[in-house]
């Protein structure tokens, strides 16, 4: 777990010159959750906070960003990073979020493949 949200934060943060995160509490998977943009709320709503969706937001429409965005609303990484109410697929948060069998996403690839694919291109 700690290995995979390394990962995610040397994602977001070690290949780019990104200053955004430095408003961020923590760049732990359960922070990001909040900064996410609005459109990626949708599994949860809940942990969403206004300021940091505003001061993130350019972050997220880079290369990196997007992918990092893409990868903390696959369903595993909200079974991973959701604790025990999302491993059991009762949700994660209260307040409209969906059950972790509800998501419309069927697997990682229909995330991330679209953002590594642009990505690679980009670069």
């Amino acid at each position: 777990k700690n290995l995979l949200s390394d990962a995610l934060t040397f994602l977001l943060m070690g290949a780019t010159d990104l200053r955004q995160t430095d408003s961020l509490p923590s760049t732990e998977a359960v922070a990001l959750w909040g900064a996410l943009p609005p459109e990626m709320q949708h599994v949860l709503p809940a942990r969403a906070d206004e300021k940091l969706q505003k001061a993130m937001g350019p972050a997220w429409q880079t290369s990196a960003g997007g992918l990092v965005a893409a990868l903390l609303c696959t369903p595993e990484a909200i079974r991973l990073f959701g604790g025990r109410a999302a491993r059991e697929g009762k949700g994660v948060a209260p307040g409209g979020a969906k059950a972790i069998a509800d998501i419309e996403v069927d697997s990682i690839g229909d995330l991330v493949h679209p953002r590594i694919d642009q990505a690679r291109k980009d670069f």
